[in-house]
């Protein structure tokens, strides 16, 4: 007899899936060669910043899900900061606050004093 069991109850990580189906990471620069062909070269500072972010968020993946705001501080800070986009003439923005509506469509609350 089969039973089911929920995927969720079974697999909880990365490290789990990786274990269950034999997985492993593409370490293959070609894998998605769209992704390169025609960019840039990187100079060794940036080769190593993009080499140690990659790194940490390998390691903090593999237990488990990340969260959009642990991805902002990992990742997309620091790829950022390395690009050079904190920088002028480069500003960061806010993005505009959530409104609220009730019952009563007349009554809006916000959460932004921005918001319009």
């Amino acid at each position: 007899m089969v039973t089911g069991v929920g995927i969720t109850d079974t697999i909880k990580s990365l490290n789990d899936l990786r274990g269950r189906c034999n997985l492993r990471q593409a370490d293959d620069e070609r894998f998605f060669s769209e992704w390169v062909d025609n960019l840039p070269e990187l100079d060794e500072r940036e080769q190593a910043g993009i080499a140690r972010i990659k790194q940490r968020y390998d390691y903090h993946r593999g237990d488990g899900l990340l969260l959009e705001g642990t991805i902002n501080l990992l990742v997309v800070s620091p790829l950022l900061e390395l690009a050079g986009f904190l920088d002028t003439p480069f500003r960061i923005r806010s993005p505009y606050g959530v409104g609220l509506e009730f019952d009563d469509p007349e009554e809006i609350i916000l959460a932004n004093p921005f918001f319009d």
